[in-house]
Parts: structure tokens; sequence; C-alpha cells
């Protein structure tokens, strides 16, 4: 389901229709835009949090999340910058949001080592958890793959 969620007015109704047709251990897989200024009259803006919580209550589990290829701003500032071409800038300022983001990351497990005192292990996983979830929370769309639990 390409871009569709967010049109649909009853996200929990399709949700519960996917959900009834699915075989158990059947894969729903997708796309939905989070946020983008060409969706604002859009239904819904689902983020990420939304698909893991319709898939829960549907009996089906979020199994992957990843954000689009590219941040909201920088589409914004596309938008803003029209009719000048802003394509390769475009790429480059998301290159530029994730650098700044894996640094913070970075600092982050510096600190959670030497401050909180974490094992290497721990503080690599919780920073590139942190790494992640910061993609996630500026991307503009997410793909995602969900399961249907056994019955």
């Amino acid at each position: 389901m390409d871009a569709v969620l967010e049109h649909i007015p009853d996200v929990g109704k399709a949700f519960s229709e996917v959900a009834r047709v699915l075989k158990p251990q059947g894969i729903f897989i997708g796309y939905v835009a989070f946020m983008e200024c060409f969706h604002e009259i859009s239904y819904s803006h689902l983020s990420f949090k939304a698909l893991e919580h319709y898939a829960k209550i549907n009996d089906m589990k979020l199994e992957k999340i990843a954000g689009g290829s590219a941040f909201g701003i920088d589409y914004h500032m596309r938008v803003l910058f029209y009719p000048i071409p802003f394509k390769l800038m475009r790429k480059f300022i998301a290159f530029m949001i994730r650098s700044l983001f894996r640094f913070k990351s970075r600092l982050a497990y510096l600190g959670l080592r030497y401050k909180r005192k974490m094992n290497k292990r721990e503080a690599k996983e919780a920073s590139t958890l942190y790494f992640k979830l910061e993609c996630l929370r500026q991307s503009n769309g997410f793909f995602y793959i969900i399961r249907k639990n056994s019955i």
C-alpha cells in the first residue's frame, strides 16, 4: 500500500480490514507520507508510532520501519526556492542533516560510556537507536513491514 493510508478517513477501519484479509503470518508492506507539505489536505499524518499502534490493536506487529530518502526540511526548502533547480542541493541538505544526527549520536555514545558508565555494547546500541529515531522523527514518510500474528 504505497502512500494510501494518509488519504483514508478512518485509518483504524482500514487496518482492521487489512488484518481481516491477511492470512496468519501475512505481510502488509507500504509507504505512508508524514507531514509532507503537499499532503496538508490528507486525513491523517501517521507517525511511526501510529503505525505501531494500529498494528498492535489489530493483532499485527510492526517488524520494520525506515524513513524515506529525504527529510521534511529539505523538501520545504525546495518548494521555497522554486523555480530554482534544487535537486542536488536537497540531497546535500539531507546528507548534512544525517551527518548532524551521526555526530549527536556519537556524542551520546561518549556521554553514555563515560558519564553514565555503560558498557560499550549497551552504549553503542543506545546511540545507534538514537540516530535511527532522530532520522525517523525528521522523515517525511515511512516505509514499513507489518506482519499478522499467528492464530
